[in-house]
């Protein structure tokens, strides 16, 4: 655990676990929370003109109201609708709109809560109890503002300019973060009330916690490599995030869409070979498990990387795999993904050759002088040895959709689309309640991190209010020399003038205050 975070307030029987009190009800009950999650109708937004949305007026409105529930459920809102935005629309399109938030201060609740959660623990909100609502909704309902926090900050640090704002504004972010996954189980011990299988449920609002504090650190380090070489040396950090990655949970489940990427873009600064072991587990069980191509392509980037440099002792822990029977489960899977048509030559060559290290009855069929291909006889060979496995055939099947989704979407025929006339900067989303999306999958980036030049390209828009202009080629406009946020089309512009100086002052005003 780092820099206290987290610390609980024990009960009188010394149990280590944190004790929620009674004021941690919500004087809201479920359906009345659902109300407030639920956005009054379509959200639209012009992603080169935030300011002209009253919608997004109202959620920083809210952002700073007393009542913190109220405060919560508008970053719950925002974070929404931002992460769709993300997705349908790229992270460079939403970077300028992200840079804008962050300069009305966005991060002030954040900040406020993650200060709070230093020195007191997690804050947690449960409906308010009625026997009314229990009989109804049959399930409990729990928001950690811990956890908000750090959802919103994954899909608000969309490139360079916006994570370099954050860490100054959050100067020991990373030392929070791992402290947040380090953070204690949960136990409710609040006297005279029991609820069925509660338990359960706050230690599955634990690993939410955990799964959102590794998406914030995806972010970081794709967006710096500052923060790359920092997290490279906490090594029982990371080696702790990998073998929860390989175990054999659901919480392992929720996480290797993280891990993946965040192992991918750390192996340009942290040395592999101290956690060989972890990787080729990680990767195996990313090859068996994932259903992006995106993520499938990243893990094929990992494990490759790997066996570039440590290529004797990738083979040599691949049959000590084979030896004690460790991978019995992830062979059938390999065996799906080497047979299926719609795989690339690259990928296929490097699952072949992790196969007949694996698996004695592949390593048969395989010639190594031809890497990259089978002969017919061969393919028959491989064909009747996936037909024996179930699992292999649906493993097939599954990565065979999901190859061809991303070839269609690749096209441009995916995601939600403007409707005819509206221009590619206006974002609309339909209302949704978040009680049915609390759980989502984390986003990641799409532009590696060993590509720099990609990183420079997003449009940004003046951050003068008044002005609508959009630079027409990368670093044309002026970066403030205050924030290193805004950026202004003309000399003229910058912190010392008019309402734009508040703006700039945020992330001074907040370092000094959370460090």
């Amino acid at each position: 655990m780092s820099e206290g975070f987290m610390q609980p307030t024990f009960s009188n029987t010394d149990s280590p676990f944190p004790r929620f009190l009674p004021h941690t009800f919500s004087k809201l009950t479920l359906r009345e929370m659902a109300q407030r999650l639920t956005e009054e109708g379509p959200v639209e937004l012009d992603l080169h003109k935030p300011e002209s949305s009253a919608w997004l007026k109202n959620i920083l409105k809210q952002a700073r109201n007393k009542d913190f529930e109220t405060r919560c459920f508008a970053l719950s809102r925002f974070r929404a609708v931002l992460n769709s935005m993300v997705i349908n629309k790229g992270h460079a399109l939403c970077a300028g709109f992200a840079a804008y938030v962050l300069e009305e201060g966005i991060l002030e609740e954040v900040i406020r809560n993650l200060r709070a959660a230093q020195s007191e623990g997690d804050f947690y909100v449960f409906p308010k109890i009625e026997f009314r609502d229990l009989m109804i909704n049959q399930r409990s309902f729990t928001l950690s503002k811990v956890e908000i926090c750090f959802r919103l900050l994954h899909v608000l640090i969309l490139d360079t300019r916006t994570a370099r704002f954050v860490l100054k504004a959050i100067p020991n972010l990373l030392s929070i973060l791992e402290g947040a996954y380090f953070s204690l189980s949960l136990r409710f011990s609040h006297e005279g009330l029991e609820l069925p299988d509660n338990t359960a449920e706050l230690e599955l609002l634990r690993e939410g916690v955990k799964a959102s504090s590794l998406s914030v650190l995806v972010s970081l380090v794709n967006c710096t490599e500052k923060c790359r070489d920092k997290i490279s040396s906490r090594k029982v950090f990371l080696q702790h995030i990998l073998r929860d990655s390989v175990a054999d949970t659901e919480f392992s489940g929720r996480i290797i869409e993280c891990a993946i990427p965040f192992f991918n873009d750390l192996s340009s600064s942290c040395d592999l070979s101290q956690f060989l072991d972890e990787t080729i587990r990680l990767t195996l069980k990313g090859l068996t498990v994932l259903d992006s191509a995106t993520l499938l392509k990243m893990t094929v980037s990992l494990i490759g990387k790997a066996m570039k440099e440590h290529i004797n002792e990738v083979i040599e822990k691949l049959y000590e795999l084979r030896a004690n029977g460790r991978v019995k489960h992830e062979v059938p899977a390999l065996l799906g993904v080497a047979s299926c048509p719609d795989l690339d030559e690259t990928t296929r060559a490097l699952v072949y050759m992790l196969l007949a290290n694996l698996n004695e009855q592949f390593e048969m069929i395989f010639d190594q002088t031809r890497p990259f291909s089978l002969t017919p006889a061969q393919e028959e060979k491989l064909e009747k040895l996936v037909a024996a496995y179930p699992q292999a055939v649906a493993r097939r099947e599954q990565l065979s959709r999901v190859l061809r989704a991303a070839e269609i979407q690749s096209a441009g025929e995916h995601g939600m689309k403007s409707t005819p006339g509206t221009p590619a900067t206006i974002f609309q989303a339909a209302s949704k309640s978040l009680l049915e999306y609390v759980r989502d999958k984390a986003y990641f980036p799409g532009v590696p991190a060993t590509d720099p030049k990609a990183r420079k390209k997003p449009c940004r828009k003046c951050s003068r209010s008044s002005c609508s202009r959009v630079e027409s080629a990368p670093c044309e406009f002026k970066v403030c020399s205050g924030c290193r946020l805004a950026v202004y089309c003309s000399k003229e512009g910058g912190c010392g003038m008019g309402t734009d100086a508040r703006h700039c002052f945020t992330s001074l005003v907040f370092s000094d205050w959370i460090g």
